[in-house]
């Protein structure tokens, strides 16, 4: 698939981020066909150096930078400022990761850069947004999660006491990620109806409080009239015998059998049809969730899956069994892209999937397109030498 027929082709993208939030962002735009252009700094990007490594290079950039461009550009000097201002004639959005303030001492902020271009885009990516007594705080992926709640048993098992096991997913991060896409494709979306460009304020910290949004609600911790802590109005809290994990003979199995048709005809196949009335009757939950558990430890998980095939049911995988799954080798989930020469590596492809299969490129080494992206602004090879002995580039 050519990058013309892609939907966001002739959009250009100038990416001042580092690390994984505002790249995964970047990755997905560049997937759907947008021309992005790193601009990386003379200090490497961490994770280009975090192992482990596949052909020399960091898996962790592999993973977040394929399908850009790389250009290496010191923005704390003015004839690399000239650069970027020149760059911004020709682009349509910019996307930044620094901590507030930091655009304003570098002379590159949303107010500066629209002065050149009117209708630009800019989106800012940070911790905990563009104001607010939190704005300059320090944090990761960890400190956000914990201070929306999200480690908490309160809202993870809807009970106090024990801090949750932290996840091996950088899920603020992402979830920054994605809504920075929503934002940016929303605001092209106005640009091409009104002509106007935008400015963008993505808080990672709020992006992922609002995955608290239906939590929060059925834990009654905002409207009063609600009750705190009523598992009846928190379905998804693991503890009801209709949408929980159950350990088989060998493996475990999930059951999601949310909607009362789903529990009746479970309840049927498993020969407990006594149990079809009481399944929001709270008092028998402990027996029911007791004498299914004896009943699902009859079984191997291969068994139960195959035996409650029509049913909200899935194995508890691994991870190395989940990358067997035959149903992600079908959706074709997995993708080999090259590196350089005859090296390769399999990534995890865009789960947006088009009838025409996208051809994806590399990442692209540091400062890769440095001499490609000059030249089209005009800069001649001598012009280059010198911007490259003076540090600039």
């Amino acid at each position: 698939m050519s990058n013309t027929n892609l939907p966001l082709h002739g959009i250009k993208v100038l990416d001042l981020t580092r690390l994984l939030p505002g790249p995964y962002c970047t990755q997905y735009l560049a997937d759907l066909g947008c021309e992005v252009l790193r601009i990386e700094s003379p200090i490497p990007d961490l994770v280009r150096y975090t192992p482990p490594f596949v052909h020399d290079r960091g898996t962790f950039d592999l993973s977040v930078n394929r399908n850009k461009k790389s250009l290496m550009l010191n923005l704390k000097s003015e004839k690399g400022k000239l650069i970027f201002f020149q760059l911004i004639e020709k682009f349509d959005v910019v996307i930044e990761q620094f901590r507030p303030g930091i655009v304003d001492k570098l002379g590159i902020s949303y107010e500066s850069v629209k002065m050149i271009k009117e209708d630009i885009i800019y989106c800012s990516i940070s911790g905990y947004g563009q104001n607010g007594p939190y704005k300059n705080k320090p944090g990761h992926d960890i400190n956000y999660l914990s201070e929306a709640g999200l480690l908490h048993d309160q809202v993870i098992n809807n009970k106090t006491g024990t801090p949750f096991q932290l996840p091996q997913i950088p899920i603020a991060d992402i979830s920054g990620s994605f809504s920075a896409i929503i934002g940016i494709l929303s605001a092209v979306i106005q640009k091409n109806n009104t002509g106007k460009g935008q400015y963008i304020d993505i808080s990672m910290f709020d992006s992922i409080f609002s995955w608290l949004n239906m939590s929060l609600l059925s834990l009654g911790l905002i409207n009063s009239n609600l009750p705190v802590n009523d598992s009846k109005n928190n379905v998804l809290s693991g503890k009801n015998p209709y949408y929980t994990t159950y350990q088989t003979k060998d493996d475990p199995i999930s059951i999601g059998a949310l909607e009362p048709h789903f529990w009746e005809n479970l309840c049927k196949k498993l020969g407990k049809p006594e149990f079809i009335a009481d399944q929001f009757n709270e008092s028998m939950y402990e027996t029911m969730r007791n004498s299914l558990q004896d009943i699902f430890l009859q079984k191997t998980q291969k068994e139960w899956v195959h035996d409650l095939q029509d049913m909200c049911i899935a194995p508890v995988l691994t991870i190395d069994q989940t990358i067997k799954n035959e149903q992600l080798k079908q959706r074709m989930s997995f993708i080999n892209i090259p590196i350089e020469g005859k090296n390769s590596y399999i990534g995890i492809n865009n789960p947006i999937k088009f009838a025409e299969e996208i051809k994806n490129r590399p990442p692209p080494r540091e400062g890769e397109n440095t001499v490609e992206v000059l030249i089209s602004l005009g800069y001649t090879m001598e012009d280059i030498n010198q911007l490259r002995t003076e540090g600039i580039i």
